[in-house]
């Protein structure tokens, strides 16, 4: 269980540092202790309510303290599975999702734009294309009823079946986030390193844009 008791032992000294790039193109060294680590680590697992059952194909480095906080360690905590692939290229990645199935997909925003491109071209020639996806959004804002999850199925059979939540790294914009908030898989927003020194998970609220944080630690 990722919710056990706080340890008795001492656990001040540094574990972990990260070093990582700023805008400035400046290096910073970001110091975790073990404390501070666990409670991170706790934190992404309540916040995203983790079990066992997840499969978290992640495109995120380990090295990254997104890759360590939000997905090796939590994956570790509570016992689920996470899955890596050597090449990132589009049929290695279509071969993994089919494979895999993973129920969440860490990812940029970068990539997340591709695999949009991708399949926008592709519901080109599907019997409900992407002059459906405005209808779905109007019904999931209003209802709260994914319907892209059955309009969609062929799309979301991409995906592997599974995948029904998104990690995405950094600012996202606006099309990316309404796309797949229509076919009906959620985007959280996981940032931190040398804004905040810790990961700060989000969502957003696609009728206004607006990010609301729930997931911060100390």
């Amino acid at each position: 269980s990722p919710f056990v008791e706080r340890t008795k032992d001492p656990m001040s000294d540094v574990a972990i540092i990260f070093f990582e790039v700023d805008n400035k193109q400046e290096i910073k060294g970001i110091m975790y202790t073990h404390e501070a680590m666990i409670r991170q680590v706790k934190s992404v697992a309540r916040e995203n309510m983790l079990s066992r059952s997840e499969r978290i194909l992640s495109l995120i480095p380990s090295w990254k303290i997104e890759g360590t906080v939000a997905c090796v360690l939590p994956v570790m905590l509570i016992g689920a599975s996470i899955h890596y692939i050597e090449v990132l290229d589009q049929a290695t990645l279509s071969k993994a999702f089919n494979s895999f199935k993973p129920t969440i997909f860490p990812a940029s925003k970068h990539i997340l734009k591709q695999l949009m491109d991708t399949l926008l071209e592709k519901l080109e020639t599907q019997r409900f294309g992407k002059e459906y996806l405005d209808r779905c959004e109007k019904v999931r804002q209003k209802t709260g009823v994914k319907l892209g999850n059955i309009l969609f199925k062929q799309i979301h059979k991409e995906f592997g079946g599974k995948l029904d939540l998104i990690w995405c790294y950094g600012p996202i914009e606006r099309e990316i986030m309404h796309f797949y908030y229509a076919l009906g898989i959620d985007i959280l927003l996981h940032y931190g390193r040398t804004e905040t020194n810790i990961p700060v998970i989000g969502k957003i609220n696609v009728k206004t844009h607006q990010k609301h944080h729930y997931g911060c630690g100390n």
